[in-house]
C-alpha cells in the first residue's frame, strides 16, 4: 500500500503540484521532512523522473534513468525565439 503513496507523488509532482502542498496533502507535518528527494526510473519511470528533475530543480538531488532520450535536430535559434524567459529556463540543464 505505501508503494502506491510513492506512485500517486511522483505523477502528483510530475503534473507540477507544489512539492509542499503535496507534502500537506500527504500529512507530512513537518514541512522539511521531504523536501529533496532523488528521482530514478526505466521506460515510463525515466520519462517522470526527467519531468520531476525539471519541475523541482531546487529539490531534487539527482536523476538516473536507464532509457536513452533522444530528440530530433531542430534549429533551436529560431525555436528559441518563440519561447518565454521561463520556458527557456526550464528547459536549460
Amino acid at each position: 500500500m505505501h508503494a502506491l503513496r510513492h506512485y500517486y507523488a511522483s505523477f502528483t509532482l510530475a503534473d507540477g503540484v507544489n512539492i509542499k502542498e503535496l507534502n500537506e496533502y500527504l500529512g507530512h507535518h513537518d514541512p522539511g521532512s521531504r523536501l529533496r528527494f532523488g528521482a530514478a526510473g526505466n521506460d515510463w519511470g525515466s520519462s517522470i523522473s526527467l519531468a520531476l528533475g525539471r519541475l523541482h530543480k531546487g529539490e531534487v538531488l539527482g536523476v538516473h534513468v536507464t532509457q536513452i532520450f533522444a530528440e530530433p535536430e531542430t534549429d533551436t535559434e529560431t525555436e528559441a525565439a518563440g519561447l518565454t524567459e521561463q520556458e527557456r529556463a526550464d528547459r536549460a540543464w
